[in-house]
């Protein structure tokens, strides 16, 4: 049985929720989600804190060796199914609102 937490969600929060929807099993870092929405980072790193408190996406940090990468190491970013669970109920409880507008 999954568990969700219920958390207020902003229309940014949507957005980057609905590009884990998009293949659930990838994992994202940062960059890549500013690059994918536009939302700057001073705005996606505090949603994705929140997101990972509430237990709807999973942090992990890229095991390289960074003197052959010459770069830090990425923190990812992956939707977990209480997650995927949660982002499909706010949606499906915002489509009726948005065909009624």
């Amino acid at each position: 049985m999954v568990v969700t937490v219920r958390i207020r969600v902003t229309l940014k929060m949507l957005v980057i929720m609905e590009i884990f929807l998009e293949d659930p099993a990838r994992h994202w870092y940062g960059l890549e989600l500013i690059q994918h929405t536009g939302i700057g980072s001073g705005t996606l790193y505090p949603i994705l804190y929140k997101l990972e408190k509430a237990g709807w996406l999973f942090r992990s940090v890229e095991d390289v060796n960074l003197s052959i990468v010459r770069r830090p190491a990425r923190v990812n970013y992956l939707v977990t199914e209480a997650g995927e669970v949660a982002i499909r109920i706010y949606l499906a409880e915002l489509t009726p609102i948005a065909a009624e507008n």
